[in-house]
């Protein structure tokens, strides 16, 4: 399979929010 999926480039002051909240949202599934 290709890892290009599961790589997202975002350019910006939007690149460090959306990991922190990726970051959120993971550890919020991860509690499930």
């Amino acid at each position: 399979g290709s890892t290009g999926s599961q790589q997202i480039v975002v350019e910006g002051p939007l690149c460090e929010d959306y990991y922190k909240i990726r970051e959120l949202l993971y550890s919020q599934f991860f509690l499930l």
